[in-house]
C-alpha cells in the first residue's frame, strides 16, 4: 500500500499498530513510503530524502514486521537542491573553495568556462543584478529570506557588488547559463556524480544501514533517467543491497522507455500498467478523451502477459481515483479496474484508502470504519446487490480483501507464475476480459473474469443482456469468492455477473483463507562485506 508523505511523517505514530492489523487483516504485504516532491539528495542521509528519519523509519519497520509486513522507500541518487546553499554541506564547502573543495566532483562542473575559473549560479534578477545583495556576518545574501552564500576571509567589509566580484562562485543573471550540469531543467536540482565509485559509497552510507539492520525491505530509484550511467549505478546498487531486495525504478532507463531485461532491478513504478487497464475499459471509436486510451483485449493481454515474464515484481501503478465518492454509473468499470489490477501480474500498489468509494477520511475515523466493514464481511461473506442492480458500498472493500488475501495465500502464482488470456464466446463475448493464473508450468489455479462498457450493452428491464455469452473455464469446478457461487465448463456469462460484474474464481471451491497467523520475524542477518572491496 501506497503512502504518501503528510506533513511531518507517513503515518501519527498512535494510529500505526491499529493500521497496520487492519491492513495485515486484508492481505497488504508492504508498504511504500513515497517521498514527497521536490525531495532530493543530501548530505546528512545521503540519497535517502531527508523527510525518512531514521527513528522513525525504524520504529514503523519494527512494527510492520511484528505483522510481517515490509517496508519499501524512495531513494533519490541523481541530483540535490542548491537553492538554498546554507542548507546542503556538499554545495557550501564547493562554494567556499571551488575546484578545490573535496566536494567538487561530487558535481560536473567546467570551472575553465568561467574566466575566473569560478562557480557560475544563475540567480541574480535580470532587472537587478546586485542591488537586492547585502552582507550580514560571513555570509553574501539577498535582502529577503532566500540563499545564502559564504564569504571569503577579508571580503565581508567591501561593497556588496565588490564582495560578490571576489569569491569562489560567480552569481549570474537567471537566464545565463551555469557551468555545472543539473537535471529537470533546474539550476536548483544539481545533478550528482553517482558514476564515481567514492561519490556513490558516501552517499549510499544511510541506505545501506538501513538495509542491512533490516529497516528496510526494498527502494524505489527515483530520477534514474537523471543519472548519467543508469545502468552502472544499477549494478552498484544491486550489489549494495543484495539480490533479495525489492528494486525498481520510477521508469524504464533510456532505450524509448522499454526495459532492458540486462538490468539488475525487478521492474518499474510507472504508468503503463495503469495505462492499458483503464484502456482495456474504456470506449472505443469516440473522439472523447476516455476513447483516446482504448486498448484492445489482444493489447492488453499481450502486455500483461509481457510483464508476467519478465517483470514478475514490477510496482504496478495504481489506477487514478477521482477527488470525490464513485457514482453508482462510474462503480462497474471501477470495480473491474480493480480486480484486473490486483490480479495481473506485477506488484498492485493501492492508495490508502482506495479499498473504498469515498476519499479517505481523517486516519483515525477510516480505521474504524474499515473495522466495522471487516466485521460485516466475516459474517456474510457475499454481497447483496438488490434488486435494483445497484453495487453498495461494501463491493469494493470485499473486492480488494478477497484479492490481497488469494495473493497472499498463493505468492508463486501471482509472483513468477504464469498467465493466459481466455477467449469467451457468444454474442456478448466483445463485453467481457478474463484471464487465469498459475504456477509455473501447472494448472490453472484461479480464473479472473469482468464485464466491460456494460452501459453500451442491449439491455433487458435495465440490465446487461448476455444472452448465450459464456466463458470457457478450465477443467474442474471453480468457485467465486466474491459470491460463493460455483461454475465449470462452458460458465454462463449471465450467470456470473448476476451479482458482481466481477468473478474471481479458485479451483475446487476453495474457501476463504483464515486470518493471517502473526508470528516475529526471524532475526535479521548481520550485514556482509561489500562484494566490491
Amino acid at each position: 500500500m501506497q503512502l504518501p508523505h503528510a506533513g511531518q511523517t507517513w503515518l501519527p505514530s498512535g494510529d500505526i499498530p491499529e493500521l497496520l492489523d487492519y491492513l495485515a487483516d486484508i492481505g497488504i504485504s508492504h508498504l511504500w513510503l513515497t517521498a514527497p516532491d521536490g525531495s532530493s539528495a543530501n548530505a546528512d542521509s545521503g540519497v535517502v530524502p531527508a523527510d525518512y528519519s531514521a527513528a522513525n523509519l525504524r520504529e514503523l519497520a519494527s512494527v510492520a514486521h511484528e505483522r510481517e509486513i515490509g517496508l519499501i522507500i524512495d531513494i533519490v541518487p541523481a541530483h540535490t537542491d542548491v537553492a538554498l546553499p546554507q542548507h546542503n554541506a556538499w554545495w557550501w564547502d564547493v562554494l567556499e573553495s571551488g575546484r578545490h573543495s573535496r566536494f567538487a566532483d561530487y558535481f560536473t562542473i567546467d570551472f575553465d568556462v568561467d574566466p575566473q575559473h569560478r562557480l557560475r549560479i544563475p540567480v541574480l534578477d535580470l532587472n537587478h543584478p546586485t542591488a537586492t545583495l547585502a552582507i550580514s556576518g560571513n555570509r553574501l545574501r539577498f535582502d529577503r529570506p532566500g540563499p545564502e552564500f559564504p564569504l571569503a576571509p577579508g571580503t565581508e567589509l567591501c561593497e556588496p557588488a565588490e564582495c560578490s566580484r571576489q569569491q569562489k562562485y560567480r552569481l549570474i543573471g537567471s537566464d545565463e547559463p551555469a557551468n555545472y550540469r543539473f537535471v529537470r531543467g533546474a539550476p536548483r536540482f544539481a545533478a550528482l556524480r553517482q558514476d564515481r565509485q567514492h561519490v556513490f559509497d558516501e552517499t549510499h552510507r544511510f541506505l545501506k544501514d538501513l538495509v542491512h539492520d533490516g529497516t528496510v525491505d526494498g527502494v524505489r530509484v527515483l530520477g534514474v533517467d537523471d543519472l548519467s550511467d543508469p545502468k552502472l549505478y544499477l549494478c552498484w546498487l544491486r550489489a549494495a543491497i543484495g539480490e533479495n531486495h525489492l528494486l525498481c525504478t520510477d521508469t524504464a532507463p533510456h532505450r524509448h522507455h522499454v526495459l532492458d531485461q540486462a538490468l539488475p532491478i525487478d521492474g518499474t513504478s510507472g504508468a503503463e500498467v495503469r495505462r492499458v487497464l483503464t484502456g482495456v475499459l474504456a470506449k472505443p471509436g469516440t473522439s472523447d478523451s476516455g476513447a483516446a486510451a482504448y486498448v484492445p483485449r489482444s493489447e492488453f493481454h499481450l502486455h500483461m502477459a509481457d510483464i508476467a515474464r519478465h517483470w514478475p515484481c514490477s510496482l504496478s501503478a495504481a489506477p487514478e481515483s477521482g477527488p470525490g465518492p464513485v457514482p453508482q454509473a462510474q462503480r462497474p468499470a471501477k470495480l473491474a479496474q480493480t480486480l484486473l489490477y490486483i490480479m495481473g501480474p506485477g506488484l498492485p500498489v493501492l492508495d490508502a484508502g482506495s479499498e473504498f468509494w469515498q476519499p479517505r477520511a481523517a486516519l483515525s475515523r477510516h480505521i474504524r470504519r474499515c473495522r466495522e466493514l471487516c466485521s460485516t464481511l466475516e459474517t456474510t461473506e457475499t454481497i447483496d446487490t438488490g434488486n435494483d442492480g445497484d453495487i453498495p458500498g461494501i463491493a469494493k472493500l470485499h473486492v480488494v480483501r478477497s484479492a490481497l488475501r488469494l495473493r497472499d495465500e498463493r505468492p508463486d502464482v501471482f509472483v513468477g507464475g504464469e498467465y493466459e488470456p481466455i477467449t469467451p464466446s457468444g454474442s456478448a463475448q466483445s463485453y467481457v476480459v478474463a484471464f487465469e493464473r498459475a504456477r509455473e508450468h501447472s494448472l490453472p489455479e484461479t480464473v479472473v473474469v469482468v464485464a466491460r462498457l456494460t452501459h453500451l450493452m442491449p439491455n433487458d428491464d435495465g440490465q446487461p443482456a448476455w444472452g448465450d455469452t459464456s466463458v470457457p473455464l478450465p477443467e474442474g469446478t471453480w468457485r467465486d469468492l466474491l459470491t460463493g457461487k460455483n461454475h465449470s465448463g462452458e460458465a454462463l456469462a449471465a450467470d456470473m455477473f448476476s451479482e458482481l460484474p466481477v468473478a474471481l474464481l479458485v479451483r475446487g471451491g476453495g474457501a476463504l483463507r483464515e486470518p493471517r497467523r502473526l508470528v516475529p520475524r526471524a532475526d535479521t542477518p548481520q550485514p556482509e562485506a561489500d562484494p566490491r572491496g
